[in-house]
């Protein structure tokens, strides 16, 4: 099930770039540094192995998970290592770090003077590649005072699970959040909260020798700004489920729960993760807090209009209807629903667009035609509507009895698809205008375009085609020489 708010669109002049690149980073260093985590673990298990380090520490280190309640685990591992398994130990004994702090408070009196200084030797070796492990050298560890941490632990994540579920919520509510207070408010109010989300979690886990990692904390102080924001204003959400869709208008407090429900489902999925709930309560705390102590300075924008009118309400109820009648099959009723709306509202090109594809399952030919030109004409003055345009002209031309489209509009679509590189459409295009008597000019224009991006993909052969055949046009054009 999936559940998006979508009430406000992302406005190119004022892209949510603070969001886009806090999820780039999160994502870059997963992929390209903690992915490398197994490897390095790997590679001190062989050493550890061929250390004497093993026999001399296995008592203690089954002594320290009893001591540390971790009572099961030290019985599994007895039981393998009495078993023969001599493995059993890892990657425990590697990657406990309450452990490596544990021995490093033994000495000489510990150890005995005949073991202690080979022992310290190999530990220390051992230990400082241990730190090179990711999540151990800059996640939040309460029992050690590394103030970077206190940031970087923000960019680790555990698993693939957990950054996607994280990546996903920062993304709904950061774009939210991020146009409503500008990308400079955001950004101080993102170290900040999560600074404070830190230091929550700092204040409520004493010494715990745990690293803590991942983005809860942060994500959890946008949520708490997205809420001190929107408050009880009614947004638009959109809903998935299996094969069902649409959408519906709640509180803005409705994203609380969903963002409950992702955590306890990353609980389940890896029950062995240490999230920190201390962490994701002061972000919430600190996000809503934030809002309400600097509103007057960083200037809410657009708040006044986060509620619907009643006119764009009355146009999204009857929107929701008329696609919720398309996804039951009930194609006449949509079609009376969408026909009523595109008089109402005229200027909305995604509404034709829809209206295109209902009339088609009615074959009113003429409706298409008079739909598609419109759509057409209109759509390809509006760059988030290209894409769709094109998708649309694929799609009426391969019907038997598609209108010509008008050499002036067809001049437009040649030169919006070789802009969005779709070459093939493009050259098809082509084809049909030059078996049309027209402005040859216009069309030499458009085939040096062509050209020009043919070369930039590197089919010269066809680019110079191309070429020859806008020379040959623009020398019809010209006037003879006296």
């Amino acid at each position: 099930m999936i559940i998006v708010p979508i009430e406000k669109k992302i406005s190119w002049k004022q892209a949510p770039i603070v969001t886009a690149v806090l999820i780039f980073l999160n994502v870059l260093t997963f992929i390209v540094w903690q992915t490398q985590d197994e490897r390095k673990v790997a590679s001190l298990t062989e050493q550890h192995k061929d250390s004497i380090l093993p026999k001399m520490e296995y008592d203690n280190f089954i002594n320290y998970l009893y001591q540390s309640d971790q009572i099961p685990l030290a019985q599994a591992i007895e039981q393998q290592w009495n078993d023969g398994d001599k493995n059993a130990i890892y990657p425990h004994i590697l990657v406990d770090l309450g452990y490596i702090l544990w021995l490093n408070q033994t000495d000489l009196s510990f150890w005995g003077e005949k073991e202690y200084g080979p022992w310290l030797r190999e530990h220390k070796k051992v230990e400082a590649q241990i730190r090179e492990i990711s999540y151990i050298k800059y996640g939040l560890t309460p029992a050690e005072s590394r103030p970077l941490t206190l940031f970087t632990y923000q960019f680790l994540h555990h698993d693939w699970s957990q950054l996607v579920g994280n990546m996903i919520f920062l993304a709904i509510v950061g774009i939210g959040v991020e146009a409503a207070i500008g990308s400079f408010h955001f950004l101080v109010a993102y170290i900040l909260c999560a600074l404070l989300a830190s230091l929550t979690y700092l204040a409520f886990n004493g010494a715990s020798p745990i690293p803590l990692v991942g983005a809860s904390g942060a994500i959890s102080a946008i949520l708490g700004m997205y809420i001190a924001i929107y408050e009880l204003h009614k947004i638009r959400f959109f809903y998935f489920v299996i094969f069902y869709w649409g959408y519906f208008t709640a509180p803005a407090l409705v994203i609380a729960p969903a963002w409950i429900l992702i955590e306890v489902l990353q609980l389940i999925i890896n029950p062995e993760a240490n999230t920190g709930y201390s962490a994701i309560v002061g972000g919430l705390s600190a996000g809503v807090a934030y809002i309400y102590a600097f509103r007057r300075w960083i200037l809410v924008k657009d708040s006044p209009s986060l509620e619907a009118s009643d006119a764009d309400q009355a146009y999204r109820t009857q929107l929701n209807d008329a696609l919720k009648q398309i996804s039951i099959f009930n194609f006449s009723a949509a079609r009376v629903q969408l026909e009523s709306l595109s008089k109402a509202h005229p200027k909305h090109i995604q509404l034709k667009i829809q209206r295109y594809h209902v009339e088609k399952m009615h074959k009113n030919q003429t409706t298409i035609d008079t739909l598609v030109l419109d759509i057409f004409q209109h759509g390809v003055h509006h760059h988030q509507y290209l894409e769709s345009v094109h998708d649309l002209y694929c799609d009426y031309l391969s019907q038997e009895h598609s209108a010509v489209i008008p050499f002036d509009l067809n001049i437009k679509l040649l030169l919006v698809f070789i802009q969005l590189k779709q070459l093939d459409t493009a050259k098809k295009i082509v084809k049909q205008l030059m078996t049309e008597p027209n402005d040859d000019a216009m069309l030499a224009k458009a085939l040096y375009s062509l050209s020009k991006a043919l070369e930039r993909q590197g089919l010269s052969d066809e680019a110079y085609r191309y070429e020859n055949m806008a020379k040959k046009l623009q020398s019809t054009t010209q006037p003879p020489s006296t």
